[in-house]
């Protein structure tokens, strides 16, 4: 008898992670629309942990709409991290293989604090995220 595999599949978390003492503002802009049902609607709800629970099975609490922003034309979600917090930003099955910068749901993103920014696109981007293990990859801040 053959074995069949159901559940097999996991999608990966795109973390990213304020490791710093202040509050940052974290703005990403998504890739192509995906939905065409719901353009103006976020694909994927910008989610919230303490950062050592980032690898825990604990559930992420969705951010609620006055908690961030989604511009539907220029596509970018902008909110405020928290300092020891971390964010999802993006979810991929990386099953079948490494999803390449083309694939990847995330075309930039720009961390500002008070000291320092960051900004990354393209290949330098999602390059920048780190496996941490195969459901979480992040990306900090320090």
């Amino acid at each position: 008898m053959a074995a069949v595999c159901t559940g097999c599949s996991y999608l990966t978390d795109f973390v990213i992670v304020n490791k710093s003492d202040e509050s940052v503002v974290v703005l990403y802009a998504l890739g192509n629309q995906t939905n065409t049902a719901a353009p103006s609607r976020v694909p994927l709800i910008p989610a919230v942990k303490p950062v050592p629970s980032v690898h825990n099975e604990e559930p992420w609490s969705e951010l609620a709409p006055p908690e961030y922003q989604f511009d539907p034309q220029k596509r970018v979600v902008t909110l405020i991290l928290q300092p020891n917090q971390a964010v999802r930003i993006a979810q991929h099955n990386l099953m079948d293989g490494k999803v390449t910068s083309v694939e990847f749901s995330i075309r930039e993103i720009e961390i500002r604090g008070r000291e320092h920014q960051m900004k990354l696109k393209g290949d330098l981007l999602f390059d920048s995220f780190v496996p941490e293990s195969k459901k979480v990859y992040t990306l900090t801040y320090n």
